[in-house]
């Protein structure tokens, strides 16, 4: 949100009139402000919630809990983070059976579900994340934007938060838009929590002004 007004005072008032009147309209799709960060609401959220955050990641290699781990003090909400890039890790790291690969295949709903279970359980956290995706072809990019990213919230209840993401590009930019995406499930989750299963289809974004 910009404003432009004869005092800095003056353009600070139309910012907070516009930006209230967005936040009623928008009451969950809004993350932060100003400074504010989707990973440093979110930790704010786990510790508010008293949860506890782990992660596992294919395509993102490692970015989300790169993350996550800059915020200052995360360490007592994020309880780690495994990084898979192939089925043989994620049967070593992970514990996910030969059989889910032969049904669903490497790149799969199922296969990021089991992540985020595994991953909860084994850092003993009370959320867990899971992301399975393609990392990039020969050129440097996704191997098919056809083939989506899958990402997977698994609740304290039990019942899961997915979402699917299609996408081509760098690897950079395939990491970074499927970061943004899968820590935007998590705050989700955190704040409506106790819902079944189900994806969520409107999406967060950041209100910055002055």
């Amino acid at each position: 949100i910009t404003a432009e007004a004869d005092t800095p005072q003056h353009a600070d008032t139309l910012i907070s009139v516009l930006e209230e009147k967005i936040r009623e309209r928008l009451p969950h799709q809004i993350f932060g402000s100003d400074k504010e960060t989707q990973e440093t609401i979110i930790v704010q959220l786990l510790r508010e919630h008293n949860f506890s955050l782990a992660i596992a990641e294919m395509n993102t290699g490692g970015h989300i809990g790169q993350r996550l781990v800059t915020v200052p003090d995360s360490y007592d909400v994020f309880r780690g983070g495994i990084v898979v890039t192939d089925k043989s890790s994620l049967q070593k790291l992970l514990n996910i059976p030969e059989h889910i690969f032969n049904e669903y295949g490497l790149i799969s709903l199922e296969v990021a579900k089991k992540m985020a279970e595994s991953v909860k359980r084994i850092c003993q956290a009370d959320i867990g994340l899971g992301v399975s995706g393609y990392t990039r072809s020969a050129e440097g990019k996704v191997i098919d934007k056809s083939v989506p990213s899958f990402i997977v919230v698994s609740n304290a209840d039990g019942s899961f938060a997915t979402k699917e993401y299609k996408m081509s590009g760098s690897v950079e930019l395939v990491q970074t838009r499927v970061a943004n995406m899968a820590l935007e499930l998590v705050r989700r989750t955190i704040l409506m929590g106790g819902w079944g299963d189900g994806e969520i289809g409107r999406w967060g974004v950041g209100v910055t002004g002055r």
